[in-house]
C-alpha cells in the first residue's frame, strides 16, 4: 500500500412493456481558469491492445451522431479515443437490464429517430426560484401536485409522460445504450464528470414540461434541502398517501426518521436523545465535501471519461454522499425498487427533489471557488446529451451550457449552509468522543496493506506512507493530500457502502479510534458495465489535506487508514496516499511572489505619507451618499455606516466586510476607470488624505449588451476586512470612503457596506 489525487417520431414497435410503467400507490458569470483533467497521482496504465485506439489528431470526428445521423467514423468504424463522449445513435437502442436481479426490461424513449436541433439556453429573462421542500406553502405543494398529476395522465407514449420521463434515467444509467463507434462500450453517465452535469439537465428538462403542462414559466420544483439540519426527514409532502407525490416503494421505517449520513441496511433510527449530535456529524461530512476538494475538482465530481473509454466509476465526493440518500429512502428488500435501484430510481418524484439538491450543491461549489471552470478540457466541456424539452423538441445538450444554473434560468433560495457554523460544536463533540476513547485506551500493532487484494469482510486497518511530511501553508495550497483506495471490486449490480477512516499512529502503533472519516465509498444497484463482462473495478479518491490538520497528523510518516464495511461483499486491491495538484499537461516556473515579502517596505511608505500629510492637517465635513446618482467628474467623498463595529477573530472569518459601489453607468464601449478609497473618520471630520486604496472600478472598450439598449449598470464589490485593521478602524462606526475618478463618463447610484458570508 502507498499513500499518495419534436416531435415525436418513429414509436419502435415491441411488445416489450416499459418496467418503469408497473403500478404503484398514491447566480454568476463563469470564470475559465485551470481545472483538473486528472490527477498527478494517477497510476499510468499501458494502452497496448486496445483496439480502438485511433490519434485524434487523424481523425476528423463528424457531428452527424449530434444533429440527427450518427457520427462520422473513422477508419474501420472506429471513432477517435480521447474525443468527448457524444450522444448515442436513437436507432441503435436496446434492452436495458435491471442489474439487482438480471433481468431484461425496455428503457428506450418512444421515438427512434429525431430531428436533433442544438440546445440554445433561454433567453426570456425569467429566472424560476427552486425551494426547500419543507417550506413549501398549500398553494405551491398544489400546483406541484397538480403538474405531476397531469403528466401521468399523458397518453403512455408521450415522451412528457412521468413514467416515460423517469425511462430516461433507466436507459442512460441500466445500459440501453452504446457508445456512438464503440458497441462494446456502454453509454454510462454515473462514475465519472458526466454526473453532475447529466443530472442538471435531466432535472432542468423535467421541470419545464411541468411549467408547459401548468402554463406557467415561473413554476420551480422543490428540493430537499438533506444537508441542513431542517431537511434531514423526508419531506412531508411526499408522505400524503392521497397526492401524486406518493410512492409507497419507499422505506416506511423512514418516514419520521432522522436521515443518518452514517445508516446502512437494518441500522436502526437515531433516537431524539441522539438527533444532535448526528446532525453534527452529517454537517461535518458536507463540510469535508467541500473544503477538501475545492482544489480539485476531480475529488468533487468524478474522474474523466472519454469517447470510447470503459466506464471507470471513479465517482466523486458528491455521487458518493447522493448515493446514502438513494440507499436511506428506497426499501431495504432486493430489488429496492425504486429509489434504491437506479433502474426505476425515477420513477419516485422524490428522485427529482434529491437531485434538485444534488445539482444545488454542485452550485455551492462553483460559488466556492468563485465560478472557474472544472475542467478546462474539451473531453468534458464538449461532452453532450440528448433530450426531449418541453417545445417538443430534441435538443442536443453540451456541458458547457449548464455550468451556472442562471444560464439556464433557474436558481436556488438563499439558505443558511449550517455546514459552515458547525466547527464548534463538532469540537466539542470530538474532544467528548477522545475523552471516551482514553479511558479504555489499548494500543494494538497495525501493518501496510500487502501486494495481495483483501476481502472486506470485517475493518481493514492499515499503515500508508506519506509523500511528504511537515508541508508549508504554500505547499498545501499548490498540492492536496489524497488517500486512493482502488481496486475495488464487487459483485455486478450490488448495493454497497463502505467508510474510509483516518487516524495518527503512535509508533507504528493504533488505539482502538478510528480517527475521523475521510468519506464513504457507496453504490447504489444499477447496470454501470455490459452483461457478461468481468466485474470492473472501482476506486475512490479522498482529499485528507485539512483533516490532517484537525487531527495534527501533519508531521507523522505514516497514517493509519481504516475501511469499515457497512453493506455489500467487496474486496480492496490496495490503498495509497498522493499528492494531487491540477495538471492540465503544461505548468508555470516557480518564481518569487514579491508581494508576499512587501508588508515592510509599504508599512515604512505608509508612515512616511502620513507625516507629511499631517504637516498641513485640515478637517473637513463629509456627509453621506444620499438617494439620488451623482456624476463622478470630481472626487466624491461619501460616510458610509458599517453593519457591524469591533468584529471579533472568527466574525472575520465567518463574513467579509465588503465595499459595495453600485448602479455604476458609464458610456457603452468607453473605456474607464476609477479608484476606491477607504478611510477612518475623525467625529465625522476627515482630512486630506484619501486613506487606503481598496481597489479600481476598470473596463476595457468592447460590446456588452446590443445596439441600442439602454447603458446597463455595473457594480463593484471591494473586501475591506484586512483593510480595517491596517488603518486601525475596527473600532469606527462608518467610513469615508472616496471614489477618485480616473477617465471616462461615470455616474455612481450608490455606496454601502456589507457583510458577505464567507464561502470557504
Amino acid at each position: 500500500m502507498f499513500l499518495s489525487l419534436l416531435e415525436t417520431s418513429t414509436v419502435p414497435s415491441s411488445s416489450l412493456v416499459n418496467p418503469l410503467r408497473s403500478n404503484t400507490k398514491k447566480r454568476s458569470p463563469v470564470r475559465f481558469g485551470k481545472g483538473v483533467a486528472y490527477t498527478s497521482c494517477e497510476q499510468k496504465q499501458s494502452k497496448e491492445g486496445d483496439n480502438y485506439t485511433i490519434d485524434r489528431r487523424n481523425v476528423l470526428l463528424g457531428l452527424g451522431g449530434v444533429f440527427g445521423a450518427s457520427a462520422t467514423i473513422g477508419s474501420q468504424g472506429k471513432i477517435a479515443m480521447g474525443a468527448p463522449v457524444a450522444p448515442p445513435d436513437l436507432s441503435k437502442c436496446h434492452l436495458a437490464t435491471d442489474a439487482a436481479n438480471g433481468e431484461q426490461g425496455y428503457c428506450c424513449p418512444p421515438y427512434s429517430t429525431a430531428d436533433i436541433k442544438p440546445f440554445v439556453p433561454p433567453t426570456d429573462g425569467i429566472l424560476r426560484r427552486r425551494r426547500p421542500a419543507h417550506k413549501l406553502n398549500r398553494k405551491q405543494i398544489e400546483d406541484f401536485e397538480r403538474g405531476i398529476q397531469l403528466m401521468k395522465e399523458l397518453p403512455a407514449t408521450d415522451p412528457w409522460n412521468y413514467y416515460q420521463q423517469a425511462t430516461i434515467h433507466c436507459t442512460y444509467c441500466n445500459g440501453a445504450f452504446d457508445q456512438v463507434g464503440f458497441p462494446d462500450v456502454l453509454l454510462q453517465i454515473h462514475g465519472s464528470w458526466l454526473f453532475a452535469p447529466w443530472h442538471r439537465y435531466y432535472v432542468y428538462f423535467w421541470e419545464r414540461i411541468l411549467g408547459k403542462l401548468l402554463n406557467d414559466p415561473t413554476f420551480a420544483i422543490p428540493y430537499w434541502s438533506w444537508d441542513t439540519p431542517e431537511g434531514m426527514f423526508m419531506p412531508g409532502m411526499y408522505l400524503d398517501q392521497s397526492s401524486p407525490l406518493y410512492n409507497d416503494n419507499r422505506n416506511h421505517n423512514h418516514y419520521t426518521a432522522l436521515l443518518d449520513y452514517d445508516y446502512t441496511f437494518g441500522a436502526p433510527n437515531p433516537t431524539p436523545q441522539q438527533y444532535e449530535e448526528v446532525k453534527i456529524r452529517n454537517l461535518k461530512k458536507i463540510e469535508n465535501m467541500f473544503t477538501e476538494t475545492i482544489g480539485a475538482p476531480s475529488l468533487f465530481l468524478g474522474g474523466p471519461l472519454s469517447a470510447g473509454q470503459e466506464p471507470k466509476d471513479i465517482a466523486g465526493a458528491l455521487e458518493n454522499l447522493h448515493g446514502l440518500l438513494h440507499q436511506w429512502t428506497g426499501p431495504e428488500a432486493i430489488p429496492r425498487h425504486d429509489m434504491g435501484n437506479l433502474y426505476t430510481a425515477a420513477r419516485d418524484t422524490m428522485f427529482f427533489g434529491h437531485h434538485a439538491n444534488v445539482d444545488r450543491l454542485w452550485d455551492i461549489y462553483r460559488n466556492l471557488r468563485g465560478n472557474k471552470v472544472e475542467f478546462n478540457s474539451p473531453d468534458w466541456l464538449d461532452a453532450s446529451f440528448i433530450f426531449y424539452d418541453e417545445n417538443r423538441q430534441v435538443v442536443n445538450c453540451k456541458i458547457r451550457d449548464c455550468l451556472t444554473s442562471e444560464n439556464l434560468g433557474y436558481t436556488y433560495t438563499t439558505e443558511r449552509q449550517a455546514w459552515k457554523d458547525n466547527k464548534r460544536s463538532y469540537k466539542k463533540l470530538r474532544r467528548g468522543r477522545k475523552r471516551s476513547a482514553g479511558e479504555s485506551l489499548s494500543l494494538t500493532p497495525v501493518s501496510e496493506f500487502g501486494s495481495a487484494p483483501r476481502a472486506l469482510n470485517s475493518t481493514i486497518r492499515v499503515l500508508v506512507k506519506r509523500p511528504k511530511v511537515s508541508r508549508s501553508t504554500d505547499e498545501k495550497d499548490e498540492a492536496l493530500e489524497v488517500v486512493v483506495v482502488e481496486g475495488i471490486k464487487f459483485s455486478h449490480g450490488k448495493s454497497i457502502k463502505f467508510d474510509v477512516y483516518i487516524a495518527k499512529p503512535i509508533e507504528g502503533l493504533v488505539g482502538p479510534d478510528l480517527g475521523e472519516l475521510a468519506g464513504t465509498f457507496t453504490r447504489v444497484t444499477h447496470t454501470h458495465h455490459q452483461k457478461g463482462k468481468t466485474d470492473a473495478t472501482s476506486k475512490i479518491e479522498l482529499g485528507v489535506t485539512k483533516l490532517l490538520d484537525d487531527i495534527e497528523a501533519e508531521a507523522s510518516e505514516s497514517l493509519v487508514v481504516s475501511l469499515v464495511p457497512r453493506n455489500g461483499d467487496v474486496t480492496i486491491g490496495g490503498i495509497r496516499d498522493c499528492l494531487t495538484s491540477e495538471n492540465l499537461g503544461y505548468t508555470y516556473t516557480t518564481e518569487r511572489q514579491a508581494w508576499k515579502d512587501i508588508k515592510r517596505s509599504y508599512k515604512k511608505l505608509r508612515r512616511g505619507r502620513k507625516r507629511s500629510a499631517g504637516e498641513s492637517l485640515s478637517l473637513t465635513p463629509v456627509s453621506e451618499f444620499g438617494s439620488a446618482p451623482r456624476a463622478l467628474n470630481s472626487t466624491i467623498r461619501v460616510l458610509v455606516q458599517r453593519p457591524k463595529v469591533s468584529r471579533s477573530t472568527d466574525e472575520k472569518e465567518e463574513a467579509l466586510e465588503v465595499v459595495v459601489v453600485e448602479g455604476i453607468m458609464s458610456g457603452h464601449g468607453q473605456s474607464t476607470k476609477f479608484d476606491v478609497y477607504i478611510d477612518k473618520p475623525i467625529e465625522g471630520l476627515v482630512g486630506p488624505e484619501l486613506g487606503e486604496l481598496a481597489g479600481s472600478f476598470v473596463r476595457v472598450t468592447h460590446t456588452h449588451n446590443k445596439k441600442g439598449k439602454e447603458d446597463a449598470t455595473s457594480k463593484i464589490e471591494l473586501g475591506i476586512t484586512k483593510l480595517l485593521n491596517d488603518i486601525e478602524a475596527e473600532a469606527s462606526e462608518s467610513l469615508v470612503v472616496s471614489l477618485v475618478p480616473q477617465h471616462g463618463d461615470v455616474t455612481i447610484g450608490g455606496v454601502r457596506i456589507d457583510l458577505f458570508e464567507s464561502d470557504i
